[in-house]
């Protein structure tokens, strides 16, 4: 009855922080006293509401000060963003939402705030391969859902807390973890390559004159015939 009393009592913390810390180091002296599953999943219910970098270590010097394993709670605050986003059945890209604002941008906040739940794992050397691994979890699921922008987002926030030259150092050549993160960078970096190329060579393409009527003039008609000429001669370059 007293873990139950201890449990509510940490989740009605947790629920008043509301995405501002207030107190992790009453969290955690409370939550230590409770089984070890119980300390993993509340402490990381109140990661997953921690939006700021400062406030994010907080919570960690606080858990590791109290006796938590703030790294398995790490852990299981970036599954349960993919678990998150793998039951979001809302595609951000889709047309049929594009008019609802609204929804779209609370699709998209969402988003942010999973890609968001890896800086946890930045926090630990000792968990780069999870990290890769979750990250690449989240960025093949969001190709799925035909979002490439956000995978990309996530991508690159992997790469701000370690460059690929250090995930290599750190994983195993024939890591799978580490080929499919090659793989998926590769994938991205054709993709965008690609759309970069469109829009410059193809959407920035000059487009031809509208065809002039017969009601206009010779002298129109010339320099209609001379502007065409011009725009074909840029379009074949």
């Amino acid at each position: 009855i007293s873990d139950q009393i201890l449990k509510m009592y940490i989740q009605r913390l947790i629920e008043n922080t509301d995405g501002q810390l207030v107190s992790p180091e009453l969290v955690a002296y409370y939550a230590v006293t409770l089984p070890p599953k119980q300390q993993i999943q509340l402490y990381s219910e109140l990661m997953w509401l921690i939006e700021l970098k400062e406030d994010r270590q907080r919570v960690i010097e606080a858990g590791t000060k109290a006796g938590l394993d703030v790294q398995a709670s790490a852990i299981e605050t970036v599954r349960y963003a993919i678990k998150i986003l793998k039951e979001n059945p809302i595609d951000v890209t889709s047309k049929e939402i594009s008019y609802d604002c609204e929804l779209n941008e609370k699709n998209l906040k969402l988003i942010s705030r999973i890609t968001s739940s890896l800086e946890w794992l930045s926090f630990f050397e000792t968990q780069i391969s999870e990290l890769v691994s979750m990250s690449n979890c989240i960025i093949r699921t969001l190709i799925f859902k035909g979002d490439v922008d956000s995978a990309t987002s996530v991508l690159s926030r992997l790469l701000q807390f370690y460059p690929t030259s250090v995930l290599a150092e750190n994983l195993l050549n024939t890591s799978n973890t580490l080929r499919e993160h090659l793989c998926l960078k590769a994938y991205l970096e054709a993709i965008n390559g690609y759309a970069s190329w469109y829009r410059q060579h193809i959407g920035g393409r000059p487009k031809s004159p509208e065809p002039l009527s017969q009601e206009y003039s010779f002298t129109d008609k010339v320099h209609h015939e001379q502007i065409k000429a011009q725009i074909k001669l840029q379009q074949e370059q």
